[in-house]
Formats: C-alpha cells, structure tokens, sequence
C-alpha cells in the first residue's frame, strides 16, 4: 500500500515542510555530486553510529543523521511521505512548532535506538524517524481523513482511498513485525517505531495551540 495523496486541504503554505523536503533533496545531491568515495564519506562522517555518541563524540549526528539517504529510493520514499502528510500537520502546529516537532521527534525517535543498545556500531541515516512521528500526528489529528493509495492485485496496480487509520495503521504494525521478525536488515525499525511514541506524545502536547 503506497500513498499518492490525501483529501485535507492545507491553510497554509507549509514553508517549514517544503524547506525539510528541499534541504533533504540538497544534501543527497551534495552526497552524490562528489562520487562513490565521497558519498561514503558524508555517511560515515555525519551518520548515526549509537557507540560513537554513547562516548561523546560526533553528537551532531542526531541532526545531521535525519538529512542524509542512503539511495534514490530511500529519499523518494520519504520526501513523498513528508509531501503528503506533513503540510496538514504544519497547519495544525503552525509554522515554527513544527519544525520543533519534526526535529525534536528525529532525535528523539534515534536516542531511543541508541539507548536500548540494539547494533551499537550500526550507521543509521534517513529522516525515517521524524517521518514515523509526523505520520502518527497525522493519524491522531486526522484519522478519518482519505488516504489515496496504490494496491497491488496480482500483476494490477490499482488506485483506491482508504481512511488515514487503516492506511497509517497498518503502515505502523508493519514497522512493529519488521522489527521483531527481520533479523538481517539494514533498516533500523525501532527507530521509527520510536518515532512513532514521540510523534504521539509530541502532537498531543502542541495541536493544544496552532499559533508558531
């Protein structure tokens, strides 16, 4: 099930949500513009590595970790989910509590990965965890909303509109098996499912007040 939109109308340019998405879509062309050696060299040098921080050193990657992608599809994939559900929870924060909720929730959702110990020396990159939080504030603030999606039926890719709590729900129970049942992955699960109890708890304190 692939989102492709939704029916909520913003009120709002969502100029926060469109710089996250421009500045996510500068960085992995500044990764690439310099080559394979290059591009490993931003990773290794601004990725997550829960060992490194749990001494101290490189602590900036709690931000930087959250703008870097490891391929085309990794970006793609989370540049549309942003698109699709992030401006309706800046219209709802306003301007400035989202940018908090969407930083606050990366670093969040990433101390949670690194504090339960889980491949200490693993490198994690990607805004998969402040996604995972705006996409639980989306199903807390807009759980009947329409979701189109894509579905595969056999070799048919057919377009359909489900409710924002069946499309995000399952999407979170997915995350949840993952993390128990993949054992060989690089894709960090309980990062976004960190992302997803921060998100919750973040967007039940700000939505009080839409002015920011």
């Amino acid at each position: 099930m692939i989102p492709i939109g939704d029916e909520t109308p913003s009120r709002i340019i969502p100029i926060f949500n469109w710089l996250i998405i421009i500045a996510c879509v500068g960085v992995f062309i500044w990764q690439t513009g310099g080559g394979v050696k290059f591009f490993r060299y931003t990773v290794n040098t601004y990725g997550l590595v829960p060992s490194d921080v749990l001494k101290g050193e490189r602590t900036y990657s709690f931000v930087t970790y959250m703008f870097l992608h490891g391929g085309v599809v990794h970006l793609i994939g989370n540049v549309l989910f942003l698109f699709i559900f992030g401006d309706n929870i800046e219209d709802r924060l306003g301007h400035l509590k989202y940018l908090s909720f969407y930083v606050i929730s990366g670093i969040l959702a990433s101390a949670i990965w690194v504090i339960a110990g889980q491949e200490s020396n693993m490198l994690v990159i990607g805004a998969n965890g402040a996604i995972s939080a705006v996409m639980v504030a989306y199903l807390l603030m807009f759980p009947s909303a329409k979701v189109r999606t894509l579905i595969t039926i056999g070799f048919m890719v057919l377009p359909v509109k489900v409710p924002a709590y069946i499309m995000i729900g399952l999407w979170i129970v997915i995350q949840i098996v993952n993390n128990f049942i993949n054992t060989i992955t690089n894709v960090v699960y309980l990062a976004h499912i960190g992302g997803f109890v921060v998100g919750f708890i973040l967007a039940a304190i700000m939505r009080t007040s839409r002015k920011g």
